[in-house]
């Protein structure tokens, strides 16, 4: 009985971190990306060709939360692009395993975006493979490597997946 009240506790703080973290980036409160990884947090983004197999080439790549960091300032405030709004969804949330304090889960992911004088589409959709740890009784990322499904990323993959 135990096990199965710590398997809902989990999967519901892992609903609750997506939840939040899709929240947040939709909100476009970049400068809060990285509080949602471990100091040695790792983002990744790939297609999913490369994915299967296994090349490792990221059109993304984002070690620490030094280049999070950077990547979420890079976008606040030196690069300008075309106004947008996007909306994510994530689904199909499925805790894989856990061991210690590692844990492993999988979740489906799209974008909409939204630009002024256009209709809304789909940007990308893909699936993460997320690992994370408890750290101060708070869900972290250490690792995010998003696959996009299509075998050529749009090329406006402007704020984080």
């Amino acid at each position: 009985m135990q096990d199965l009240l710590d398997s809902l506790r989990l999967n519901k703080a892992l609903q609750d971190f997506y939840c939040s973290y899709a929240a947040t980036l939709d909100e476009r409160s970049l400068s809060q990306w990285p509080s949602y990884f471990t100091d040695q947090g790792l983002y990744l983004l790939t297609n999913r060709t490369n994915h299967i197999e296994q090349l490792p080439v990221y059109n993304i790549y984002c070690e620490g939360k030094g280049m999070l960091t950077d990547r979420a300032i890079g976008i606040e405030k030196a690069v300008w692009f075309r106004d947008r709004q996007q909306r994510r969804m994530i689904s199909n949330i499925r805790l894989c395993s856990q061991q210690g304090q590692l844990i492993e889960a999988k979740a489906n992911f799209f974008v909409m975006e939204s630009r002024q004088g256009q209709p809304s589409h789909l940007l990308v959709c893909g699936e993460s493979y997320d690992s994370f740890m408890y750290q101060q009784d708070t869900l972290l990322l250490t690792r995010r490597l998003c696959v996009i499904d299509a075998e050529i990323l749009p090329d406006s993959i402007i704020y984080p997946l």
